[in-house]
C-alpha cells in the first residue's frame, strides 16, 4: 500500500528552477514551456462578474453555470471558475463559443447581474477597480406609443443593463419624460441621446427603392435601344413609376422627419402627391390599352388623351383644393371628404382597367389561334388587368376604412405593420409584377424600316 506522499508525488512536477530570497520576498521562475500551457487553456476566456443588489442571496455555482447554459446554448463543454470577490473566469472551446457569449453581452439574471469583460493575462480580482452604478435614467421626447416594456428594455441596453422602471413608466401616465433603472459602465463615454430606428419604414423604403432602381435600369434600355422614337407612352410609364417610387423611398426614409413638418399640410402633401401621380402612372397604361382598342375596331382616338389629361387635372385640382381646405380650416369632416375622394378616384382607375383591360382580353380572344404573339399578349393583358384591378380596388377598400375607423389610420407612426401591408399591397407589389410583366424591350429599328424625310 502507497503512502500519502507516494500518492501524491506524481502530481509534484520536477524541480525546474530552485526559489531565491530577495529580501522579504521568494522569487521563482516560471517555466516558460508550462505557462504557455496554461495559456493556451485560456485562449478563449472571459471574465464574468456577478453583482448583486443589498440582500439579494449569491448564486451557488452549479446552479449559475445551469443558468448560464440555458441563456447561452453553448454545443460544447466549458468551465465556470470562481475567481472570488464576484468574479468568474469562463473558459471556453473555441472562437465561435466565444462570440456567441459576447455577443449576448452582460445578464440581468435575477437575482444579480452578470458582466463580461475581455480575459487579460495575470488577470487579479484584488486589483479590479468597480466603474459600474445603477443609476435612474429619464428618456425625454419620447412619443407615447413607444412606452412598451419591450422596446423600454431595447432602449435602456443601448445605456446599459435594464434593471426596472418606475411605476408612472410602466403604466404610461406621466408622458414628459420615461425612467428607468440602469446598471451603467461610467469608464465608457455616456450617450446624450438614443436613436430609434424604424425598421418598418426602412424596409419600405429599400423595397421602393429597389423598383424605383428596377425602373429606371428598364427606361435606359429602352432608350438606348430605340433612341430616335422620343418620349413614347412605354418610356414615359417607366420614367413616371421611377419618379413615384423614388419620392416614396425619400418618404419612409425620412418618415419620422415628415411626421414632425408644420403645418400639417405639407405631411398630407408629401405622403398623398405620390399616390396621386401612381393613378396618372397606371391611368396612362388604361390610356394606351384604350388606344389600341379603338385602332383595332377602327375607330378614332382623338378624343382619348386630351380626355385623360382632362381627367388628371380636374383629380389635381380637387385635391389641390381640398388640400388648401385643409390647410385653412383642419376639421375631421375635410379629412374624410379627402380621403373618400382619394377612394372615389382609386374605384374609378380599377374600373377603367376592368372596362379597357377586360375588352382588350376579349378582342385578342377572337383572334386567330395561329396568330403571332397571341397567347403571350393574352396573359400579358390579363394579368396586369387583374394585377391593377385588385390593387386599386384594395386602395379604395383600405382607404374608406381610414376615413371612418380610426384603428385603420394610414399615415401614422404608431402602424408601422398596417402600413407595410397597405403599401406592399397596393404599390410596391404591383408595381414590381407590372414592370416584370411589361420588361420586353421594344424591336430594335432595322436599316430597310428607316426612310429619311425629305
Amino acid at each position: 500500500m502507497k503512502s500519502y506522499a507516494q500518492a501524491i508525488s506524481s502530481a509534484i512536477a520536477p524541480l525546474s528552477s530552485a526559489p531565491k530570497k530577495k529580501g522579504d520576498y521568494v522569487a521563482i521562475k516560471v517555466n516558460p514551456k508550462a505557462y504557455e500551457e496554461r495559456l493556451k487553456l485560456c485562449s478563449y476566456s472571459l471574465i464574468g462578474r456577478v453583482v448583486l443588489s443589498k440582500g439579494e442571496e449569491p448564486w451557488k455555482i452549479l446552479a449559475l453555470k445551469e443558468k448560464l447554459q440555458s441563456i447561452w446554448k453553448l454545443n460544447s463543454q466549458w468551465r465556470l471558475i470562481s475567481l472570488g470577490r464576484g468574479f468568474f473566469q469562463i473558459l471556453l472551446n473555441s472562437e465561435e463559443d466565444k462570440a456567441q457569449v459576447w455577443g449576448i453581452g452582460s445578464l440581468h439574471l435575477k437575482p444579480g447581474i452578470l458582466r463580461l469583460q475581455p480575459w487579460t493575462q495575470n488577470f487579479n480580482p484584488n486589483t479590479q477597480r468597480t466603474t459600474n452604478a445603477q443609476i435612474w435614467v429619464r428618456f425625454y421626447d419620447l412619443p407615447w406609443e413607444f412606452w412598451h416594456p419591450q422596446i423600454l428594455s431595447d432602449m435602456a441596453r443601448g445605456v446599459g443593463i435594464p434593471l426596472k422602471f418606475d411605476r408612472a413608466t410602466l403604466e404610461g401616465d406621466y408622458g414628459h419624460f420615461a425612467r428607468m433603472l440602469i446598471d451603467v459602465d461610467l469608464s465608457k463615454p455616456l450617450p446624450d441621446s438614443i436613436m430609434i430606428e424604424d425598421r418598418t419604414f426602412h424596409v419600405l423604403a429599400a423595397l421602393y427603392g429597389l423598383v424605383a432602381a428596377v425602373a429606371l435600369v428598364q427606361l435606359v434600355r429602352i432608350q438606348l435601344r430605340v433612341p430616335e422614337y422620343g418620349w413614347t407612352t412605354q418610356k414615359v410609364f417607366h420614367f413616371l413609376n421611377f419618379l413615384v417610387n423614388g419620392v416614396r423611398c425619400l418618404v419612409f426614409v425620412f418618415r419620422r422627419n415628415v411626421q414632425k413638418l408644420h403645418p400639417d399640410i405639407l405631411q398630407h402633401i408629401l405622403l398623398d402627391m405620390p399616390s396621386l401621380a401612381f393613378f396618372t402612372t397606371y391611368a396612362l397604361l388604361v390610356l394606351f390599352w384604350a388606344e389600341i382598342y379603338y385602332q383595332a375596331r377602327a375607330v378614332s382616338t382623338d378624343g382619348l388623351r386630351p380626355s385623360f389629361f382632362t381627367i388628371n387635372a380636374v383629380v389635381y385640382v380637387i385635391q389641390i383644393a381640398l388640400w388648401l381646405v385643409l390647410c385653412w380650416k383642419p376639421i375631421r369632416v375635410v379629412m374624410i371628404l379627402s380621403k373618400m375622394f382619394f377612394a372615389g378616384v382609386s374605384l374609378f382607375a380599377a374600373l377603367g382597367f376592368l372596362l379597357y383591360g377586360g375588352r382588350l382580353f376579349l378582342m385578342l380572344q377572337r383572334f386567330p389561334v395561329e396568330s403571332k404573339g397571341r397567347r403571350k399578349k393574352l396573359q400579358e393583358v390579363g394579368y396586369v388587368t387583374t394585377i391593377c384591378f385588385t390593387c386599386f380596388l384594395i386602395r379604395c377598400i383600405m382607404m374608406c376604412f381610414n376615413a371612418f375607423d380610426k384603428a385603420a389610420d394610414l399615415d401614422v407612426l404608431d402602424h408601422p405593420v398596417l402600413n407595410f401591408v397597405y403599401y406592399l399591397l397596393v404599390e410596391i407589389l404591383p408595381s414590381s409584377l407590372v414592370l416584370f410583366i411589361l420588361r420586353k424591350l421594344p424591336p430594335k429599328r432595322g436599316i430597310t424600316q428607316y426612310h429619311p424625310i425629305r
